[in-house]
């Protein structure tokens, strides 16, 4: 079923539309300039009602300035910025349970995360300046003669260079040029002095307790999820997704 306009005389025609589903509900309303093309605010609801879907500001039928938006069951909206149609300056996008990031964009192209919020609220870009961050890997116990989880401390200097890729798959990763190895251990606190990389392309990297680690390579490209360099976590218990894998 089509949904219902009307339109008011005014200097610029409003139109309005409601949800066929539900005719009292409104479902969009906006403006049109002479040329039948959209001008300033616009909003449209969820068919609800209770809370608007999008809003935003066109400028002769082009998106300019402030969008911001909500998915259903959503507390907080999602907001992106245009100029001139093209998506310009940071976009915050909300997951699930509460995780969200912050993304820049320069002339339609993403460029970096500003921000990396997981559902624990912990911030997961890898910071600037002299950092500690964590690697899952595996260590030989000679003990029991069987490869064990573990993680590595890594401590990077300031001057390495450091990414955070774009997250489509919630795995909070980043990636580092370089570090030290300050520390290996269990989830049981038993300490080894060498692990190795669960995953690894060429030669393998193998981690050992007070000497610098350094891959074959480094990608600085945010788009790439698994590029060349260290994957790391800023939180330790990001490590665990890849044990859980194994």
């Amino acid at each position: 079923m089509d949904d219902k306009h009307t339109s008011e005389k005014e200097p610029l025609q409003k139109v309005t539309t409601y949800w066929s589903e539900n005719p009292a509900n409104i479902r969009e309303q906006y403006y049109v300039n002479k040329d039948n093309r959209k001008e300033g605010e616009y909003i449209s609801y969820h068919v609800d009602g209770k809370v608007y879907e999008k809003k935003c500001n066109y400028k002769n039928g082009i998106l300019e300035g402030k969008w911001e938006g909500y998915k259903r069951s959503q507390t907080r909206p999602d907001i992106k910025y245009y100029k001139n149609g093209i998506l310009d300056g940071l976009e915050t996008e909300n997951y699930r349970n509460n995780s969200y990031d912050v993304t820049e964009h320069k002339n339609g192209v993403r460029v970096r995360v500003v921000s990396l919020v997981d559902e624990n609220k912990n911030e997961c870009v890898l910071g600037e300046g002299e950092i500690l961050v964590y690697k899952a890997t595996k260590a030989y116990d000679i003990y029991t003669n069987t490869y064990k989880n573990c993680y590595v401390k890594i401590l990077v200097p300031a001057e390495a260079k450091r990414v955070t890729p774009f997250d489509e798959k919630f795995t909070y990763k980043g990636r580092v040029e370089y570090g030290k190895v300050i520390e290996i251990f269990d989830n049981a606190g038993r300490q080894y002095n060498e692990a190795e990389s669960f995953v690894y392309r060429g030669n393998k990297t193998v981690y050992v307790v007070n000497k610098v680690v350094l891959p074959d390579n480094y990608d600085p490209n945010p788009e790439h999820d698994c590029g060349a360099g260290i994957n790391v976590h800023r939180n330790l218990y990001h490590c665990d997704q890849w044990f859980n894998n194994d």
